[in-house]
């Protein structure tokens, strides 16, 4: 299990969690790994979720998933976002339980994230869209299919080590 450190600041309306990895790489650069995080308080309107990191020369790709578990194998996904850096492809998509994923979208061609390089991902909930920004340009914005209330863990695993998480929300 990797170690994790937690930093809660207060600013008004504003909740900021902070969350930093420390990251010890392994002799295999290729080992894929998993980071799981509780979202208590769930994912709601204006919330936002930066992640960031660096992808293995020779690794095929990763996945970000909101989810109403901690186990991606048997949880309803709400948001799944993956990364296909090795064949330049990001698919979004929804599971309801453990087996009936909805329609995917595709997008082709992304040049968002690159082996051997860091990347910064920000996903942001607004007006019922999860909108995406890879290395600071917008990159996709997906209609939410199912409630983000069930939203409790932010899940993301495969062929990526991560430097650092933030969340960020903006309690009413």
């Amino acid at each position: 299990m990797l170690p994790l450190n937690w930093i809660y600041l207060s600013s008004g309306r504003c909740l900021f969690l902070t969350i930093f990895l420390s990251v010890v790489l392994s002799h295999n650069l290729l080992q894929a790994h998993t980071y799981i995080w509780p979202l208590p308080d769930g994912f709601n309107d204006s919330d936002m979720v930066t992640i960031k990191g660096s992808l293995p020369i020779g690794g095929y790709g990763f996945g970000i998933y909101f989810a109403a578990g901690s186990d991606i194998s048997n949880s309803d996904i709400i948001f799944h976002m993956a990364y296909r850096y090795a064949i330049d492809t990001v698919i979004f998509n929804t599971r309801n339980g453990s087996v009936n994923w909805m329609t995917e979208e595709t997008y082709k061609e992304a040049g968002a994230v690159v082996a051997g390089r860091h990347f910064t991902t920000i996903i942001v909930l607004k007006c019922n869209q999860f909108m995406v920004a890879t290395n600071g340009r917008h990159f996709v914005a997906f209609n939410v299919r199912k409630p983000t209330s069930y939203i409790k863990h932010v899940i993301i695993d495969a062929d990526v080590t991560l430097s650092s998480m933030a969340f960020e929300s903006y309690l009413t």
